[in-house]
């Protein structure tokens, strides 16, 4: 990617003097910016600097952040993640972009600074043509309304001139005679409107020809036709709703939950689709989660703000508003009416525990339980520090860094009996960036040692990875070299590395679980890109591999989990636990049990007690019981409960005392106890006994 470019300056604002409280202790260290801009702005693409920084903060007085003090338009600061952002447009194309920004004022009132330009490239010349990336109705789909509008969308902007009624065409399909109607063009769509309803139970081809061209001139490679089947009779009847949740009269929904309506078919929405009010008819604050302008059989809803303990509130769709795909409005409003769950009813305790010389504020970490500590380890500014908690003496010992895996994000580790081993990561995300190298870290001995490369997986981010007893093996990630190309077994005994076999593996690299039986590993769900929609590959099925024969075996799908990703895995002893994520209709708090002996499911309760929809949560299991912690939906999420398979019943968890934020949490089982670690801002650790 050539002729971008940066400069970077760095230094001190402020200073600090006098009397008053401002002395030494509470400005240090001195602000500092340790990371470096990226080099690379795409037009259309998200440019986004994570900026890693030191300085003093003391909480309530001081924030820790920082300040966009100048940036070209449309740029921001990400409070949350500390990101500066920004998306080129072609009209930035041979322009330089030049960035500031500085720390917020410590105690002292110091502020560092830091200072670049980006330049962004002309985009290459465009030598392909357009191609159709979708159409609606899709090919071989049958029931079509016989008012249907036909339509196919492009992979980019083409000359509406090129889209005709010549380019565009529509014949029944055994006959060859052609449909009459019109066609248009708007947004990468084009529509064929047929001037008459279809014919019942016909089979129709749409053509679009060679003649549609891109705005370069760059015509179809070839003509791309499909078929379809129109419906026996015209669809008269409007959309129904099957199902709610909270469902209608429910006395312990949620109060950080979404809220969902199903229907008997996919649906279009209008404005106004629906009004959220309390019991004194006030107004809820609500925010719809679904693409308005893409059918959905399932409408999701947000409450943005936490909702109030032991409340009613009602919830109305309008059927004005509501119509199913061939145009018919639901008929009338649709409300129901809930209350939330009272408040006090969690059980368990928390207590927090100390920090006193824990590892340093830090995003991405491992967090696991050793047998007798809670180690810590992850990245920190250019490097990687850690970690270990002793629980019976509240007590931090440092992690040595001489000798530990270089920086990175998004490794596999797991807890070999006596060591701690890591693999993989990325520093970016570009093909260059991933690691295949890693590390072991003795907590007896307080060392590092380095792990083969020899005969090693291509490094990866975000794979999983088991310990068997014997055996790491790391599946899955994502990289540039495509699925299944970073799988591997690691032996610690004779540091060597063996592969694992690609045949009936899960067609997976993001998002899944990995849990060991005992005997196999099975790997679960997850996705194939960074986001579980209808069109991104996300899966419900799962395999388990068995290192003895190096095969993989397909899990029964019957009973399984709808498809997700970001959810989590447990194994009980006898079971594996699927609970939570991301599914195409949003984040769910569904899940199911699964038998290896039987190959069979078993749904979990999502009844009273249950936690609300959410993904990237914390679950553990304690013995006998699995606990779900934080995530998200709409927002974070900072409540949990208790799973209890014998019953199949849900105990919300308490919150007195409960962590009050979900930045960057880990959550491990710790004897009889879970112990909850904060990384960032102000780390802290917290202390949850059932």
């Amino acid at each position: 990617m050539a002729n971008r470019f940066w400069t970077i300056t760095a230094l001190l604002l402020g200073a600090c003097g006098g009397g008053g409280d401002g002395g030494s202790g509470t400005c240090s260290p001195t602000p500092a910016i340790h990371s470096s801009p990226p080099v690379d702005a795409v037009v259309d693409e998200q440019y986004r600097y994570h900026v890693q920084f030191t300085m003093a903060c003391i909480p309530f007085v001081t924030a820790c952040g920082v300040d966009l003090l100048e940036g070209p338009p449309g740029a921001g600061v990400d409070p949350i993640r500390r990101a500066v952002f920004w998306t080129p447009s072609a009209s930035d194309v041979n322009k330089t972009a030049r960035f500031s920004i500085a720390t917020k004022p410590d105690p002292c009132g110091k502020r560092a600074l830091q200072s670049w330009s980006v330049f962004i490239p002309p985009d290459p010349p465009d030598t392909s043509g357009p191609v159709v990336s979708l159409t609606d109705p899709s090919a071989g789909i049958p029931g079509v309304p016989l008012n249907w509008v036909i339509q196919a969308k492009f992979n980019e902007d083409v000359d509406a001139a090129t889209v005709t009624s010549t380019s565009f065409v529509l014949v029944v399909a055994s006959t060859g005679a052609a449909v009459n109607g019109s066609v248009s063009y708007a947004n990468r769509w084009a529509a064929f409107t047929p001037a008459a309803h279809l014919s019942g139970l016909t089979n129709y081809t749409a053509t679009i020809t060679t003649a549609v061209t891109d705005l370069a001139g760059n015509p179809m490679a070839a003509p791309h036709s499909w078929t379809f089947t129109t419906s026996a009779a015209p669809d008269t009847t409007g959309p129904v709703v099957v199902s709610r949740s909270p469902d209608n009269g429910s006395k312990c929904a949620p109060v950080d939950g979404l809220i969902s309506a199903t229907f008997d078919e996919d649906v279009r929405t209008d404005s106004g689709v629906f009004t959220f009010r309390d019991s004194a008819s006030s107004p809820v604050n609500t925010q719809p989660l679904w693409n308005s302008s893409s059918p959905q059989r399932k409408l999701v809803f947000g409450p943005l703000p936490i909702l109030a303990h032991s409340a009613q509130y009602t919830f109305t769709l309008s059927g004005a508003a509501l119509r199913d795909l061939a145009g018919n409005q639901m008929a009338g409003d649709h409300s129901w009416t809930f209350t939330t769950v009272p408040a006090g009813l969690g059980a368990g305790t928390w207590s927090r525990f100390s920090t006193a010389e824990s590892p340093p504020s830090m995003n991405v970490h491992t967090a696991l339980w050793t047998g007798s500590e809670l180690l810590v380890w992850g990245a920190f500014s250019s490097s990687m520090v850690g970690g270990l908690y002793n629980p019976a003496t509240d007590s931090w010992r440092a992690i040595e860094t001489a000798g530990s895996p270089s920086a990175r994000n998004y490794w596999a580790s797991v807890w070999a009996g006596t060591e701690f081993i890591v693999w993989g990561g990325d520093i970016g995300t570009s093909s260059t960036q991933f690691r295949n190298d890693g590390g072991r870290y003795n907590p007896a001995t307080n060392t590092w040692r380095p792990v083969s490369t020899v005969g090693a997986p291509a490094g990866a981010r975000l794979s999983t990875a088991v310990w068997t007893g014997k055996e790491m093996i790391v599946f899955g990630g994502s990289n540039s070299s495509g699925i299944n190309t970073h799988n591997g077994r690691y032996n610690p005994a004779t540091d060597s590395w063996l592969p694992v076999s690609t045949a009936g593996a899960p067609n997976v690299e993001l998002f899944h679980s990995a849990i060991w039986t005992g005997t196999r590993m099975i790997v679960w769900g997850g996705s194939q890109s960074f986001s579980c929609t209808e069109f991104s590959g996300c899966s419900g099925t799962g395999a388990a591999y068995d290192p003895t024969t190096d095969t993989w075996s397909p899990i029964s799908s019957v009973g399984a989990p709808s498809a997700r990703s970001g959810h989590t895995a447990l194994w009980t002893g006898s079971k594996m636990i699927i609970w939570g994520g991301s599914t195409p209709g949003g984040d769910t708090n569904t899940g199911a049990m699964y038998d290896p002996q039987t190959d069979a499911w078993q749904t979990i309760s999502t009844g009273c007690g249950a936690p609300s929809e959410r993904a990237a949560h914390q679950a553990l299991w304690t013995g006998s019981e699995m606990i779900v912690w934080s995530g998200g939906n709409v927002r974070p999420t900072l409540s949990g409960a208790r799973y209890d398979p014998a019953t199949d019943s849900w105990q919300p968890i308490s919150l007195s005392n409960a962590p009050a934020t979900t930045s960057y949490e880990t959550m491990v089982w710790a004897r009889d106890r879970a112990l909850v670690w904060r990384a960032e801002n102000l780390p802290a650790g917290y202390s949850f006994q059932p």
